[in-house]
């Protein structure tokens, strides 16, 4: 069984490589594998010694991506943590914190001050050996994604990250002449497992900012004109679709046709998504079979399960109140899913976690994921967050039944519920014209109960985790905070 490690060591390609476009920079798998390793030798003459955690927050460049990759090949754990997105005395106060309760050696330089050593990179850094490690040592640390309270330390251990990587590849047909696109952060499973997977076969990565996809987001495709691999939260494919509508006419004709997997994930798959996705596509050669419906989540490494697209009619399923849930496929090799009575997924397998990084382990190796679901046609569907649960005069309801109500309605650009035990608040980013009695009063009507207050914002204060979700918990406390609520 091999190890990252052993990925690293063997990393020779002069033709293929990692490339950025902001800024930009390349470096060939030979280069990235002399570098990590020269890095690993100064980052253990400034102390970093084999099994020390070390705290970074990964941009997407060149130089986080190595510093990691170094760290790996010493045998020490990089803690990947979220980057700074708001005020840096919260933010560096959080961090404090988590160092003392991990016990981590070290901070990577791009942090506030931790009071722990900080090391730095060398980019002419080369030379230097890739320590052996065993499959089930911990190769790095992620966190899952908060979107229902503060994020949980995840230890991947080389044997998962190999198992789930292989999957991958064998889903999208990876080979060694492959071309991967990244915009997702690093700091995210999706991001950061997505590049690693490119290691398996020394594939081309080309990995960019946020912002740059934001800006450009058919930039990849201008410039390189295929792409075997990429990964879109809905939010993701929702913007690539209203930029398609805006711009599709200033392209030439087959700008779409290259794309050949786009693995959908992370957030809810809405089907107006993708039917809008595949109108605006369409003119432009987008093929939707290139869509690959998946489930996951930081504990499973990545991917637990996955299925390509057949058509909205046959990847959605009816749901209560007309809702169509996309189908996300089945389990990947290895991977068990059971489902309780009232439709708590649980997951077991060689890409799922052993436990909270210094927290106890799972029972008998099974996470119970928080998510309730079904199967039909042997095929899995995401029905919510059973902590996003509320029960209104017997029947369940999740947030998004109420958001896609919304949606829908006058006056009305985005919304977002917070649930708390079984009422619910709502925020509303207002449209032309907007009143806060009117919409609960439609809500009331439509689910039997009205939201306790309501808020306004823009879409810039929903709080969001690194994939997209909304972070429904610390938006309530936060509305609370700033008493932005009135009562509907």
């Amino acid at each position: 069984m091999q190890t990252l490690n052993e990925l690293i060591a063997r990393l020779d390609r002069t033709d293929a490589g990692i490339v950025t476009l902001d800024p930009a920079g390349s470096l060939s798998w030979a280069e990235v594998a002399a570098c990590a390793r020269g890095n690993a030798a100064r980052f253990a003459a400034m102390g970093v010694a084999r099994g020390d955690r070390v705290v970074l927050a990964m941009d997407n460049d060149l130089e986080h991506a190595v510093a990691f990759l170094a760290l790996v090949a010493l045998g020490a754990v990089p803690v990947s943590v979220k980057p700074r997105r708001g005020p840096d005395a919260p933010y560096a106060e959080q961090l404090v914190g988590l160092v003392a309760k991990y016990r981590i050696a070290r901070a990577y330089h791009t942090l506030p001050a931790l009071g722990v050593p900080t090391i730095a990179w060398d980019p002419d850094a080369r030379g230097g050996d890739v320590a052996a490690v065993a499959p089930d040592d911990v190769a790095f640390v992620q966190f899952s994604s908060g979107s229902l309270g503060a994020p949980k330390p995840v230890p991947i251990r080389h044997a998962s990250l190999l198992h789930n990587i292989r999957a991958i590849a064998r889903i999208d047909r990876r080979t060694p002449d492959s071309r991967g696109y990244c915009f997702l952060p690093l700091s995210h499973d999706m991001g950061l497992v997505g590049v690693l997977s490119c290691l398996l076969h020394q594939s081309h990565a080309c990995i960019s900012s946020p912002k740059y996809f934001l800006r450009h987001p058919v930039g990849y495709l201008d410039k390189y004109g295929r792409c075997d691999v990429v990964a879109m939260p809905d939010f993701a494919l929702r913007y690539l679709a209203r930029h398609l509508v805006l711009r599709g006419r200033a392209y030439r004709k087959d700008l779409l046709a290259g794309l050949r997997t786009i693995y959908c994930g992370a957030e809810p798959i809405q089907h107006a998504t993708i039917a809008a996705l595949i109108d605006a596509g369409a003119p432009l050669g987008f093929d939707p079979r290139a869509l690959v419906f998946c489930y996951g989540m930081a504990e499973c490494t990545l991917i637990a399960t996955a299925e390509r697209f057949d058509s909205l009619d046959g990847s959605f399923a009816e749901a209560a109140r007309g809702r169509k849930l996309a189908s996300v496929g089945v389990p990947i090799d290895g991977i068990e899913l059971a489902l309780a009575d009232d439709g708590a997924i649980r997951l077991r397998g060689p890409s799922v976690f052993a436990g909270y990084l210094d927290d106890a382990p799972l029972v008998d190796g099974w996470h119970d994921s928080g998510d309730l679901g079904f199967v039909r046609d042997g095929a899995l569907h995401i029905s919510g967050r059973a902590k996003d649960m509320i029960i209104i005069n017997g029947e369940n309801i999740f947030p998004h039944d109420i958001e896609a109500f919304v949606a829908r309605l006058d006056g009305i650009s985005e919304s977002v519920v917070l649930t708390e035990d079984d009422r619910f608040y709502l925020f509303v980013v207002p449209g032309m014209a907007f009143d806060p009695a009117k919409v609960a009063a439609q809500v009331a009507v439509q689910f039997g109960a009205a939201p306790r207050a309501v808020a306004t914002g823009s879409a810039r204060d929903i709080l969001r985790t690194t994939s997209g979700k909304p972070m429904r918990q610390a938006m309530l406390e936060e509305l609370r905070r700033s008493s932005a609520f009135v009562a509907s």
